[in-house]
C-alpha cells in the first residue's frame, strides 16, 4: 500500500509547484525596470486609475449601452436582427445609420468619412457595429485617378479609408466591432468580398479593433456559399439567405446578430466584473494567454509580473536585503526539481522587496493559506478506530 503524504509534505510539494509555475510564466511577460542615476533599480508601476479601462474593450460599465450599427444594406438587416435577438438583460439601446448601396469606393454617392463625425456628434455611442463593403468590389477613384480593384494602389487607398473611419470611432473611446462580409453566391463576387475582408481584418488587427468573421457561420462544409443554415430559435436547418445570393432573410439576420451579441455580451461582462487583488487583469490575460490559478505572487497583477532573467550569476542578489541561504530555502520548500536552485536564485533577484514572493523565495516563509483553499491544511481527518 502506498503511504499517503502528510500535510507538511503536501505543502512542500505544492509550494515547489507554485515556484516552478511562476518561473514558467516569466518569459512570456516582462516588467519595465527603471535604472536610477545612482545605479539602483526600481520597477515601473502601472497607473492604477487607468488599469480597469486598459484591461477591458468597452471603456466603462454603464446602466445601458448604446450600440450604433453603421454600414450598407447588410447593416440594415443586422440592425433589424439585433432588435429581435437582443434580450432585456443585455441593457442595449440599439441605433442604426445605414445607406443602401453605400460603401467606401463611391464617396460621390455617399461619403462615410464626411458623414461619420456628424452622426457620432448627435449620438452618445458606447459601441459601434460596422458592416460595410458589399458594394466595394469595384474600381476606386482617388484624386482624379482611377484605381483598378485589387491592385496595390487600390488596396493602399482602401486601407487608408478604413484607418480614417476607425480613427474617428476610436478617438471617441467607442468599442468597435467590425462584422466581416459573409460568403456570396456568385464566385467572382465572393472572391472580391474576401479581398475586402482580408484588408479590413489586417487593419483591425493592427489598430486593436475586434473583427468578427462571419464566413464559417454561413458557409457549407467546404467553406463555400450556402443559403441554408441553422435557425438559432428552432435549431432547424432552413434557408437563411435571400435568393439574390447577397442579403439575408429574417432568420439569417437574427443569426448574424447573434454572432455580434456573443462577443458584445462577453465584453460587457468583462467591464462589469470587478478586478480584485487575486485576479489577473483582463488585458494581461488576453495578451499572455495565462490563466493558471496561481496566487497573487505567482502571476501578473497590479504590482506587475515577475521578470525571469536568464543566466544570473549565483552571487547576484540585487537589493532585496533578505536572506541568501539558497540551499536552506530550497530545502524548506522542497525544491528538488531539475534547475530548481537556479530558478530560485532568479526569483530572489526579481521579487519586489517586502512582497509575498520575496518572503517565500528569499526567506522560505510561505504565505498564509486562505480557509478552504487547496493549501489550507487546517483540516485533519478523524482518527480511525
Amino acid at each position: 500500500m502506498r503511504r499517503m503524504k502528510r500535510p507538511a509534505e503536501l505543502k512542500s510539494l505544492m509550494l515547489a509547484g507554485l515556484l516552478l509555475g511562476a518561473a514558467s510564466i516569466g518569459p512570456a511577460i516582462a516588467q519595465q525596470v527603471i535604472v536610477e542615476p545612482d545605479g539602483s533599480q526600481s520597477v515601473a508601476q502601472p497607473d492604477k486609475a487607468k488599469a480597469k479601462t486598459a484591461s477591458t474593450y468597452i471603456a466603462e460599465p454603464r446602466e445601458r449601452y448604446t450600440l450604433l450599427v453603421l454600414g450598407d444594406t447588410l447593416a440594415g438587416g443586422l440592425w433589424a436582427g439585433l432588435g429581435r435577438t437582443a434580450k432585456p438583460e443585455d441593457r442595449l439601446q440599439i441605433e442604426g445609420r445605414y445607406r443602401e448601396g453605400s460603401g467606401f469606393t463611391r464617396p460621390d454617392l455617399y461619403d462615410w468619412l464626411e458623414a461619420l463625425p456628424g452622426i457620432l456628434d448627435r449620438n452618445q455611442v458606447n459601441a459601434a457595429a460596422v458592416l460595410i463593403g458589399s458594394t466595394d468590389g469595384q474600381d476606386f477613384r482617388v484624386d482624379g485617378k482611377r484605381l483598378t480593384f485589387g491592385s496595390a494602389e487600390w488596396k493602399d487607398a482602401y486601407r487608408k479609408v478604413v484607418d480614417a473611419f476607425l480613427a474617428e470611432l476610436r478617438k471617441r473611446n467607442i468599442a468597435v466591432y467590425w462584422i466581416g462580409l459573409p460568403p456570396m453566391a456568385r464566385p467572382d463576387y465572393d472572391e472580391a468580398m474576401q479581398v475586402i475582408n482580408g484588408l479590413v481584418k489586417e487593419r483591425a488587427d493592427a489598430l486593436g479593433v475586434k473583427f468578427i468573421d462571419t464566413r464559417k457561420a454561413f458557409a457549407d462544409e467546404a467553406g463555400n456559399y450556402t443559403e441554408m443554415g441553422t435557425d438559432i430559435e428552432t435549431g432547424a436547418i432552413t434557408r437563411l439567405r435571400d435568393r439574390d445570393g447577397v442579403k439575408f432573410l429574417k432568420r439569417g439576420n437574427s443569426k448574424l446578430a447573434s454572432l455580434l451579441l456573443d462577443v458584445l455580451r462577453e465584453d460587457i461582462k468583462a467591464v462589469e466584473t470587478p478586478a480584485g487583488p487575486d485576479t489577473m487583469p483582463d488585458a494581461t490575460a488576453a495578451n499572455s494567454g495565462i490563466d493558471n490559478g496561481l496566487p497573487y505572487f505567482g502571476q501578473p497583477g497590479p504590482n506587475g509580473p515577475i521578470l525571469i532573467q536568464p543566466e544570473l550569476p549565483r552571487t547576484a542578489r540585487g537589493g532585496t536585503g533578505v536572506a541568501t541561504d539558497i540551499a536552506g530555502i530550497a530545502e524548506v520548500i522542497d525544491l528538488d526539481a531539475p534547475g530548481g536552485v537556479d530558478g530560485l536564485e532568479v526569483l530572489q533577484q526579481t521579487a519586489p522587496p517586502g512582497s509575498v514572493a520575496a518572503r517565500l523565495f528569499a526567506q522560505g516563509i510561505s504565505p498564509a493559506p486562505r480557509p478552504g483553499r487547496i493549501d489550507d491544511f487546517s483540516w485533519q481527518p478523524e482518527p480511525s478506530e
